[in-house]
């Protein structure tokens, strides 16, 4: 919901295109890549610790983005200039707070996460048809500015984008869900309606509403969105973020319990306790940051949790998760340590030129550090005597 916001800011509606693609395909993939029921659970069972591990920085990601989001608006709308309402920014936040209880509340009341995921996706598509009937969206990109960089930085980003997209959907405890409660017609036909329809009309949505967030993406008070079109958009914005958060959390705890790991309705009560706190802290520590490579305090939060998504997990679907040749797969046994040894030298190896390409923004040394992620699959590959089995 904001992510599409930075690259049309940064690359034009190349960068969206770059986003849309392959997130698209890659959670649309998943559908047919993963269409057992057998297959689904097995992975749940094998990659418990992991996909409670992506669940749980997930839901922290949400809550800390809720928060900023919330409050640099606020900032926004509170300071003199083009923003500026006679509303009082704490009833508007008053009103932000309430409506995410409500679907805190009614969540776990709903006939399945899918009924209340129809209900959010009913009520964001309204939304979203309302604003473009009355002109409020702009798919052209006519009321933004130039992109900052040109089409070569955007070709250094793209294989970091397209290798997080197409291999994090296997550790999202809510798609290995939906993947292990149908028939494979089932998640082929889900799947493939789901992202291929569904859900490329919220991003498009996204792309609509990018102008109106530029103000907080640029940390500027430049342009003039109305304050009507920013409450949609919040509140379009929170439903989805307090049920992804929630669904996150109660799929993050049936998987933790299905690889053995225990867990419990208190563990996802504690588990967005420890989200909400953290978002809190995270969020007061970034508006005490200062701007940093022309990038806010909060952006650079917001990338660094980018990070998981484009280093960290798809490396660990790359390097752990796709069986070896002898068809171990995970971290169990004596090759699952091998593979937890090279996956933690190569995020330590990657991780100073992922901050370069994504905080630097020198594009370029994304792909040394991609080339050291996709080449340690080789060592992973390697012999390793009596390290078989798992």
């Amino acid at each position: 919901m904001f992510l599409p916001v930075l690259l049309v800011r940064d690359y034009g509606v190349w960068g969206f295109v770059v986003f849309a693609v392959p997130n698209v395909i890659g959670a649309g993939a998943m559908g047919w890549v993963v269409s057992d029921r057998k297959r689904a659970a097995r992975l749940i069972q094998l990659h418990a610790r992991a996909l409670t591990a992506f669940a749980a920085v997930t839901a922290v990601f949400q809550a800390f983005f809720l928060v900023w989001i919330l409050t640099a608006v606020g900032d926004a709308f509170t300071r003199p200039g083009p923003w500026a309402t006679p509303t009082p920014w704490w009833i508007n936040q008053a009103v932000n707070g309430a409506i995410v209880l409500i679907v805190l509340y009614f969540a776990p009341r709903a006939n399945g996460p899918r009924t209340l995921a129809s209900l959010l996706w009913i009520a964001s598509a309204g939304a979203a048809a309302y604003l473009l009937t009355t002109g409020q969206l702009d798919l052209g990109l006519s009321r933004i500015a130039g992109p900052l960089s040109g089409p070569a930085d955007l070709a250094m980003l793209a294989p970091v984008v397209v290798f997080g997209f197409l291999l994090c959907p296997y550790l999202d405890p809510t798609f290995l869900r939906a993947a292990a409660s149908q028939t494979p017609a089932g998640n082929r036909a889900s799947f493939s309606l789901g992202f291929g329809v569904l859900f490329l009309a919220m991003i498009v949505f996204t792309l609509g509403y990018a102008w109106a967030l530029m103000p907080v993406a640029t940390g500027t008070p430049a342009g003039v969105p109305p304050p009507a079109l920013m409450g949609i958009v919040l509140v379009h914005m929170i439903l989805q973020l307090a049920f992804t958060a929630w669904v996150q959390a109660r799929e993050g705890t049936a998987a933790s319990r299905a690889g053995g790991a225990g867990g419990s309705a208190r563990a996802a009560v504690l588990l967005a306790c420890i989200a909400v706190l953290a978002a809190l802290v995270w969020v007061i520590s970034a508006r005490a940051l200062p701007s940093h490579a022309g990038l806010t305090g909060g952006e650079v939060v917001y990338r660094c949790f980018m990070s998981f998504y484009g280093l960290v997990f798809p490396a660990y679907v790359w390097l752990c998760m796709i069986p070896t040749r002898d068809g171990h797969s995970g971290i169990a046994g004596p090759r699952g340590r091998w593979k937890l040894l090279v996956l933690s030298g190569a995020v330590v190896l990657a991780a100073p030129c992922y901050w370069i390409g994504f905080i630097e923004r020198v594009e370029w040394w994304l792909l040394p550090g991609l080339a050291v992620v996709l080449l340690s699959r080789v060592v992973v590959m390697m012999p390793r005597g009596g390290a078989r089995g798992g």
